[in-house]
C-alpha cells in the first residue's frame, strides 16, 4: 500500500494472513515506530452494519488490556469500509512457528512461557473479556523467553451477547473447549482449556486430539472433542497433572486463569524434576575404581574355603524351651570333660590309673560300656 491508513500508518510489508484478516508490519508516521496493523474481514454470515459494530467492540474490548504478556491495541482505524486495528510490533515467532520447526518445547520452557500467557490471560478475565481463540498461533515468543498473547480479534466482553450469532461456533477447533464445541457460550473457564490445550501441543508437539502420523480434520478433531476425554501428556513431565485439570470436560474443575499462572510460576521441587544420572567422580590416582554392582564373586580361596566349609556344615539345633545349667564340680574337674580312662581316674583321685585290656583290635570310638550293654566294674577300696 502506497497510501498511509488513516493517513499515519505506512504499510511496509505482510505478516501473515488468518482466518480473521491480514497482519501487515507498519511504520507510525507520528510517533516514527513500528506497529503491527491488522485488517479484519468481516463475516459475510453476519448482517449489515453487526459486522462493524462488533469490530469496533473487540477493538476496545483489547485496548482496555494493559498488561506486559499482552500485545498493546494503540488505535482503531476504519477507511474504505474496512476496519484496522494498530497493535504492538514483536519481533518474535508466533508457537505454532516454533513447534513445527523444533518438534515442541522443553516443559521448563513450555512452563516459563505458560506462566506469563496465564498471567495475561488473568488480567483479561478481571476486566471481564473472555479471548475465545488461545492457540499457539496466537502466542508470541521471543528468544528471550518473553511470551505475549495476541489477537484479540474474536474476543468479547462477558455477558455481551447481542452481537453473538446463534450458532455461530468461533475459534480453532483443535484447541477448543468442548462445551463451546456442543455450542454453549465461550467464558473465562474455556479460555483455559483452549490454554491447556496450548501447553499440550507445546511439549507434545501436536494438539490434543490430533494422532501422530494421521491428518485429522476438523470433523474428525470436533468427534473426539465431544466424545472422548483429553489424553494425559507424556512429555510434560511435572506439568502433566495441570495440562490434565485444564483440559477437564468439567469446565468447574478446572482451575483459574490465576490458578494456573500462580502454580506455572512456582519453583519445581527436586523430586518432581526427571535427574538424570551424571559422570561419576575419578578415583584418586594410585586406587582402582570399584566394579559395578553385579553378584558377589569370591577370588580369596581361603575366603572359599571358610565359606565352602560353613556352608557343608550343619546349624546346631537348640530347643525352644531353654533348660537350666546343671551345677558345675568343684576344683579342677572343671577344666575339660575326660578324653579316656586313665584320666577320668586321675579325675576322680584313684592313686593307680585303670588298666586297659590289650587287644589287637582297633579302639572304637565309644565307651566299653555301650559296647558291652553293661557298666564295667567298679573297683572297690
Amino acid at each position: 500500500m502506497d497510501v498511509a491508513i488513516g493517513g499515519r500508518y505506512r504499510v511496509l510489508s505482510s505478516l501473515g494472513r488468518g482466518g480473521m484478516g491480514e497482519v501487515f508490519l507498519a511504520e507510525d508516521l507520528v510517533l516514527g515506530r513500528q506497529v503491527a496493523v491488522k485488517k479484519l474481514l468481516a463475516d459475510p454470515a453476519e448482517q449489515d452494519g453487526v459486522a462493524a459494530q462488533r469490530l469496533v467492540r473487540e477493538a476496545r474490548s483489547a485496548a482496555l488490556i494493559h498488561h506486559p504478556h499482552v500485545v498493546t491495541v494503540h488505535d482503531f482505524v476504519t477507511e474504505d469500509e474496512h476496519a484496522y486495528i494498530i497493535m504492538e510490533y514483536v519481533d518474535a515467532p508466533n508457537l505454532a512457528q516454533i513447534i513445527k520447526a523444533t518438534g515442541g518445547l522443553s516443559p521448563e520452557r513450555a512452563r516459563h512461557a505458560g506462566a506469563q500467557v496465564a498471567a495475561g490471560l488473568a488480567a483479561a478475565h478481571h476486566l471481564g473479556i473472555v479471548h475465545r481463540d488461545v492457540k499457539p498461533s496466537n502466542i508470541l515468543l521471543d528468544a528471550h523467553g518473553t511470551a505475549k498473547l495476541t489477537d484479540f480479534g474474536v474476543a468479547r466482553s462477558i455477558g455481551d451477547t447481542g452481537l453473538t450469532q446463534t450458532g455461530h461456533m468461533i475459534g480453532s477447533v483443535a484447541y477448543m473447549s468442548p462445551e463451546v464445541a456442543r455450542g454453549a457460550q465461550a467464558d473465562s473457564a474455556s479460555d483455559v482449556y483452549s490454554l491447556g490445550a496450548t501447553l499440550f501441543a507445546a511439549v507434545e508437539g501436536r494438539p490434543p486430539f490430533a494422532r501422530p502420523g494421521e491428518a485429522s480434520t476438523s470433523v474428525s478433531l470436533l468427534v473426539r472433542l465431544v466424545t472422548e476425554t483429553a489424553p494425559v501428556s507424556a512429555r510434560a513431565g511435572a506439568l502433566s497433572d495441570l495440562i490434565a485439570r485444564m483440559l477437564s470436560t468439567d469446565p468447574q474443575a478446572r482451575p483459574s486463569a490465576d490458578e494456573v499462572a500462580s502454580q506455572l510460576s512456582a519453583p519445581v521441587s527436586p523430586s518432581q524434576q526427571a535427574v538424570e544420572p551424571g559422570p561419576q567422580p575419578a578415583p584418586p590416582a594410585g586406587v582402582s575404581a570399584p566394579a559395578p554392582a553385579g553378584p558377589l564373586t569370591l577370588t580369596d580361596d581361603r575366603t572359599v574355603l571358610r565359606s565352602s566349609r560353613i556352608a557343608s556344615e550343619p546349624l546346631p539345633v537348640t530347643s525352644a524351651a531353654p533348660t537350666a545349667p546343671e551345677p558345675l564340680a568343684k576344683g579342677p574337674a572343671m577344666a575339660l570333660p575326660p578324653k579316656d580312662d586313665n584320666e577320668a581316674t586321675r579325675l576322680r583321685g584313684d592313686s593307680e590309673p585303670a588298666r586297659r585290656p590289650h587287644s589287637t583290635r582297633p579302639r572304637h570310638p565309644l565307651p566299653r560300656a555301650t559296647r558291652s550293654g553293661r557298666s564295667p566294674p567298679t573297683r572297690q577300696r
